[in-house]
């Protein structure tokens, strides 16, 4: 309530203006930008990307270490022979974000590109410490390396 208050100053504040101002759970848009760069939908990933860090500049941290801690829990589930309902237990997340989304993403890549990615994203963090570059940048290319690294470039 805050961040919008402070948006609109003066005034009602209206549906436009929430949806201005609040971006989706950064979570949530982790598995829309993984569903969009399997299917090949690049630039749409990249849209979802931009909105996210237009409208909060600090999710772009907050992107790494979700997405980081993602591609782990992936990484885990396709190398484990766990129920869902063990995985749930193991991760504390519900069954159905596992059957949902982990499941899908632990079928579809493979443990190089996932470890690529882990490994990527770790220098991101390491960069962010040191503050010495661009979060946005380095995270548009974890984007389309990841793509590349998925299609075996």
């Amino acid at each position: 309530m805050e961040k919008i208050t402070l948006y609109k100053k003066t005034g009602d504040i209206a549906l436009a203006d929430v949806k201005k101002i609040c971006a989706k759970e950064a979570y949530y848009n982790i598995f829309d930008i993984i569903n969009l760069i399997i299917e090949n939908k690049i630039p749409l990933a990249i849209d979802i990307f931009n909105r996210m860090a237009k409208n909060d500049p600090y999710s772009l941290m907050k992107f790494v270490t979700i997405w980081y801690k993602h591609l782990e829990n992936v990484l885990y589930i396709k190398n484990s022979n766990k129920s869902d309902y063990e995985l749930s237990t193991a991760l504390k997340l519900p069954p159905f974000i596992i059957s949902k989304n982990f499941r899908g993403h632990s079928n579809i890549l493979e443990n190089k590109t996932i470890i690529s990615g882990l490994n990527y994203l770790t220098d991101i963090d390491y960069k962010i410490r040191k503050g010495s570059f661009n979060i946005k940048n380095y995270l548009d290319n974890f984007i389309l390396k990841f793509m590349g690294g998925m299609n075996g470039h």
